[in-house]
Order: structure tokens, then sequence, then C-alpha cells
């Protein structure tokens, strides 16, 4: 059977399946997108205690985050950031890892409670030997 030279990249092949990179991409998409949207809302939030911290220093009595908290919330966002873009762009498996995990810890943000699932679901993907294929990896 001849191939079409003009077919584009992600078609079926000869055996009429599609490559499995294409249905883990496919799969990732979703919670993927999920996990940068929150992660930038995050962002914001970090950002916002930060500056509140170092340019309106309070002195109510109510127990707020300080500099050295909001810096390390801050990179666990930016983690999750990070590992959404590579599952997105299918780059880095274990910074997609990386960043599923960190979506799945409790209490880091006010949106935990909608990144846990996310997290969860792409850790549940991520450990198929499907996906360690698609990101280039060995299967174990």
């Amino acid at each position: 059977m001849t191939t079409n030279p003009y077919a584009p990249p992600n078609a079926e092949d000869e055996h009429g399946t599609l490559p499995v990179t294409n249905d883990v991409a496919v799969q990732l998409m979703r919670p993927a997108a999920a996990i940068i949207f929150l992660a930038v809302v995050n962002l914001g939030f970090d950002l916002y205690g930060l500056a509140e911290d170092i340019f309106f220093p309070t002195t109510s009595r109510l127990p707020t985050l300080g500099v050295p908290e909001l810096t390390i919330l801050g990179t666990i966002h930016t983690l999750q950031a990070m590992g959404g873009i590579q599952m997105r762009s299918m780059g880095s498996y274990r910074l997609a890892h990386i960043g599923a995990l960190t979506c799945c810890i409790p209490c880091m943000s006010p949106f935990w409670i909608l990144g846990m699932p996310f997290g969860v679901w792409t850790v549940r993907i991520l450990s198929q030997p499907e996906s360690k294929v698609a990101f280039g990896r060995r299967v174990a």
C-alpha cells in the first residue's frame, strides 16, 4: 500500500492505527491546560502576597504568610506551570510528572481542591507505559 505524501503528520498509518504519541498527547491536553491555568492563578496570588508583604507591611494580629513562605509557594507553583507546559509539548517527562505531583499536595493554595483531582488524573495518565514511550523514555 502506498503512503500519501500530502497526509498530515498525525494521519493514520497503513494499518489504520494512530501513533501512541498522539493518543497520549490528546489524553494530557485537558489536565495540562487546567494545571497551567491553576498554577498561573496561584502565582498571581503569590505575587500579590509578596507585594503586600514587602510594600505594605501590616501590624494586624491576623496570621499572614511571610516572604519566605510565599517564595516557596511561588517556586512550587512555577514548577506546576512548567510541568503543565511540558505536558502540552510532550517535552520533559520528569518535569511533567513533578508538576502533576505538586498539584496533589493539599493546602498549597486557595485552589488546591481543584488542583488535586487534575493532579491525580495526570499522574494516572503519566504512569501508563504508553506515556513513558510517548515522552521518549524506556518502559521499565
